[in-house]
């Protein structure tokens, strides 16, 4: 059965839509699972929607509201699959870390930030855009390195605060399939070296990431870069057509996004290392350090107090290395040491 706006079917709708914001599911988050019918509908009533909201989830709502895209130019279908599909959804926990106005720092260090962060956007963007290997290594090695020695900086004024802490908050990321899980364990890889944690919320791709503010940013920023080359090595290598002439590329692919996920971490882990002064001053910062860490995990435990781990296996030798190379090539530094370590088989990820 299907309907148009003006159908008691509708007006359902509406009720079940409210009924999901009221337990913490956003308009990004309600369009990425049902697509253009939901998008039609928040077009035409979320401000409907919206006044039935408390802060701070009524302020991310109404910045979500304003920031979709166009509504379809024709009038979708619904129908009750899509009351039963919102009746069914849980509570979306954390909707209180969402809200971007708690991301933004005040103070005279403002300028300093949005310049720093338009230094590493700057690199990043080239680094997707070439077609030259090298080039993307050597872009995203740099950006990678003025991230970490800023965010020294920023645990050294921690140190000497006055009022010392780590103001945890959220942000969401959407994966598209194929490979959501293969992808996940990518922002995971990359998320734990910022100080950050991934949480899966939604089998359909809906992640939320959580951290302090500057290490959010460092985290998706780059995460949206090396997803991006990580899809164009898994396609485009040399092996990626061999397994093809094979027909192995599902089994390829696994293996490919598993062994590049687990190299990325490494490489990150290095640089972290990497980016101190000398080990002294490591030493001196790793009470802020542990402080950083110790309030991500007490939100996490909070917000998901049942966390179980999905496992992600792949059994193509020839994709676990094409995976670690591809991984060394967008990402890489001259003084990295070589790691001994190889990939492993499988690897585990936090789901809600």
């Amino acid at each position: 059965m299907t309907t148009t706006y003006h159908t008691p079917l509708f007006a359902r709708l509406l009720v079940t839509t409210t009924l999901a914001a009221q337990k913490g599911w956003t308009p990004r988050d309600l369009c990425h699972l049902f697509g253009e019918p939901m998008l039609a509908l928040l077009h035409r009533e979320g401000e409907t929607i919206l006044g039935s909201l408390n802060p701070p989830h009524r302020d991310t709502w109404a910045e979500e509201l304003g920031s979709l895209p166009p509504s379809p130019p024709t009038m979708p279908s619904f129908d009750l699959r899509l009351t039963s599909r919102l009746l069914s959804l849980p509570p979306m926990e954390g909707s209180e870390y969402l809200h971007s106005a708690t991301l933004r720092r005040e103070g005279p260090r403002d300028e300093q930030e949005a310049k720093h962060r338009a230094k590493i956007e700057k690199l990043l963007a080239k680094a997707q855009s070439t077609s030259f290997s090298e080039e993307a290594e050597s872009l995203i090695a740099k950006a990678q390195e003025l991230q970490q020695r800023y965010r020294i900086s920023h645990l050294t004024e921690e140190k000497n605060s006055s009022s010392p802490g780590t103001r945890v908050r959220a942000r969401r990321v959407y994966l598209h399939a194929p490979w959501i899980k293969h992808q996940f364990l990518l922002l995971g890889a990359i998320a734990r070296p910022n100080s950050c944690r991934a949480i899966l919320v939604h089998s359909q791709g809906i992640v939320t990431v959580l951290g302090a503010p500057e290490d959010l940013d460092a985290t998706l920023h780059l995460f949206s870069c090396l997803n991006h080359l990580r899809d164009h090595f898994m396609r485009n290598s040399d092996a990626a057509r061999e397994a093809a002439r094979r027909k192995d590329t599902n089994s390829f692919r696994r293996s490919f996004c598993l062994a590049y996920a687990a190299r990325i971490g490494e490489l990150l882990e290095e640089a972290n290392e990497e980016a101190w002064e000398s080990p002294e001053h490591k030493q001196s910062m790793l009470p802020v350090l542990r402080q950083r860490a110790k309030a991500v995990e007490t939100t996490v435990s909070l917000l998901y107090p049942s966390l179980s781990y999905t496992r992600v296996s792949g059994n193509s030798w020839a994709g676990f290395d094409a995976g670690r190379t591809a991984a060394e090539k967008a990402y890489r530094r001259t003084r990295f040491r070589a790691l001994d370590q190889g990939a492993s088989s499988s690897c585990s990820a936090h789901t809600r």
